[in-house]
């Protein structure tokens, strides 16, 4: 796992110590922590051998612990991806930054929807899972698959412009001019 990932679950107020301190369980106990993981994923691993997707079932499991609503909708319907945020990223900060290099961004996404998705509102892209063809691929649903084509599209553009993500940020009104 990453250093980020790390911290975010084993740092000071992290949320193993925040599930540990809802559930009166001792946060230096290993083999609780095992059977906490052992319990997200139907095996007992430590903690590095983790990947991405188990990191985010264990995180689903320990915020419910941590009597975190956000976890307990997570761990309840795992084919869901988290429509919100994604087409909150998509309006909020996708779009603008598309607007950097194209004159007409909405239009550009448009164009994604009806030729890859048969849709011209992301809206109507479901936000359950698919198993693909391939079962060693990730299932993903067809709105995080949008998302993800725009992004790459975004950032083909923005090393062929030669900006970095701060520049193309910038120049989106994303974050203020540095002085």
């Amino acid at each position: 796992m990453t250093r980020k990932q790390h911290a975010y679950m084993f740092g000071k107020g992290g949320l193993w110590q925040s599930a540990c301190e809802a559930q009166g369980w001792e946060p230096k106990d290993r083999d609780k922590r095992l059977d906490v993981f052992a319990e997200a994923l139907g095996k007992r691993v430590s903690f590095s051998a983790l990947n991405n997707a188990e990191f985010g079932r264990v995180k689903a499991t320990l915020e419910r612990y941590a009597n975190s609503l956000k976890g307990a909708d997570k761990e309840c319907y795992p084919e869901r991806c988290d429509a919100p945020a994604i087409r909150h990223k998509i309006l909020g900060e996708v779009i603008p930054c598309l607007a950097v290099y194209v004159e007409d961004p909405i239009g550009y996404a448009d164009t994604i929807l009806i030729k890859e998705f048969k849709t011209r509102n992301f809206d109507n892209l479901s936000e359950y899972r698919q198993q693909p063809k391939n079962p060693k691929k990730q299932p993903s649903s067809p709105l995080e698959r949008f998302f993800w084509t725009l992004n790459a599209r975004l950032h083909a553009m923005r090393r062929k412009a030669d900006h970095s993500i701060e520049d193309m940020q910038e120049k989106a009104g994303l974050r203020p001019a540095e002085v």
